[in-house]
C-alpha cells in the first residue's frame, strides 16, 4: 500500500497510487492518498488510508489488512482478517441506517483485503502528508475533558436515537431468522 504522499489540501495526483477494484458487486477507482495517523485501535497488519473517487470530489477510508506470505502462527493477522471481514458482515446488515457509517466494498488484491468506507473526514493534512486531524468520538470526548450540557446532550440524542434505531434493525432481523429456521 501506499506510503504517505505529501500534499497541502488535496490529494497529489501525480504521486497518489492508483487502485482498481472489483468484487463482482462492487468496483472502483481509487487514487490512495496519505495514510491516516489516527486509528481507533492498534493492529499489527492493518493500515488506514485515505483515498479519492478517480472521477469524482468524493473521498473514502480505506482499511488494509496487508496480506503474509506464511499466515500459520499468526493469530494476530487471523483476529485482524476476522475483525475486518465481522465489521464488513455488520455494515452490510446495517446498510443506509441513520447514523452508521456506510460501506461501499470488501476487495482483496493481489497484497491485501480493503475494506471501503464512506469517509467523513475533510481532507487536509499535515507537512508530511498525515491526516492528523480526524476524531472519533471517543477521543473527541478524551480530549475535550469537560463537554458543555448542550453538546453533551446532542451527542447523547444523538448517539442514542442511532442505538434505539440499531435496536429495532437487530430485532427485525432475529425475527427473521427465527421465523426462517422454523419454515426449513
Amino acid at each position: 500500500m501506499a506510503e504517505a504522499i505529501s500534499s497541502s489540501n488535496d490529494l497529489d495526483l501525480a504521486n497518489a497510487r492508483r487502485l482498481y477494484l472489483s468484487n463482482g458487486l462492487q468496483e472502483g477507482e481509487f487514487l490512495v492518498g496519505p495514510k491516516v495517523a489516527f486509528s481507533g485501535q492498534a493492529l499489527d497488519y492493518t493500515s488506514e488510508y485515505l483515498a479519492k473517487h478517480d472521477n469524482s470530489d468524493s473521498y473514502v477510508l480505506l482499511k488494509v489488512l496487508s496480506s503474509i506470505e506464511d499466515e500459520r502462527g499468526h493469530v494476530e493477522y487471523h483476529q485482524e482478517k476476522s475483525l475486518l471481514h465481522n465489521e464488513h458482515l455488520i455494515l452490510s446488515l446495517l446498510q443506509d441506517q441513520p447514523g452508521v457509517i456506510q460501506h461501499l466494498g470488501l476487495f482483496k488484491d493481489q497484497n491485501a483485503f480493503i475494506l471501503a468506507l464512506e469517509c467523513l473526514m475533510s481532507p487536509e493534512y499535515d507537512k508530511q502528508g498525515l491526516y492528523r486531524n480526524y476524531v472519533n468520538l471517543q477521543q473527541y470526548i478524551i480530549d475535550k475533558k469537560i463537554l458543555k450540557d448542550r453538546e453533551a446532550l446532542s451527542i447523547f440524542c444523538d448517539v442514542a436515537a442511532t442505538v434505539k434505531d440499531l435496536h429495532q434493525v437487530m430485532c427485525t432481523l432475529f425475527i427473521v431468522l427465527i421465523v426462517s429456521l422454523s419454515f426449513s
